[in-house]
């Protein structure tokens, strides 16, 4: 069981990382331009879509689980897993990139509020200032 939570893991952690390098003002912000191109579904699972990616980079979660040593042997029970790390990374991916975006939202709109108060303040001191003298 520990196996399927670390492959499932090592997944997220790769499709998540795929998905902020490729982002727009990011180092390879020309790869998902040139996916969002093409008319496949395969380039959305490839780079385009973080709820579909887990369907293809698990395989790459695979082979790092295997290189790191949490895989040491091959077994049919990996095979049957594969399903189950590909709904679990994309449920986590999914959770944890909406958490992202809420979060972002949210510190923009705090951001804006606080470059508002501070503008009222000072216009609201100019203001003083002058009907005081």
């Amino acid at each position: 069981m520990t196996l399927l939570f670390e492959l499932i893991l090592i997944t997220s952690l790769l499709v998540i990382g795929a998905t902020i390098v490729t982002q727009v003002g990011m180092g390879l912000y020309v790869v998902r331009e040139w996916a969002d191109e093409k008319e496949s579904r395969f380039y959305d699972a490839l780079i385009g879509c973080h709820w579909c990616m887990p369907s293809l980079w698990s395989l790459a979660g695979y082979f790092f689980a295997w290189r790191l040593g949490f895989i040491e042997y091959f077994s049919w029970k990996l095979v049957w897993m594969y399903p189950l790390v590909v709904c679990g990374s994309s449920f986590l991916c999914g959770l944890s990139w909406a958490i992202y975006i809420r979060i972002e939202i949210h510190t923009k709109q705090l951001s804006n509020v606080e470059k508002l108060t501070h503008w009222d303040i000072k216009d609201r001191t100019s203001e003083f200032q002058k009907n005081k003298n």
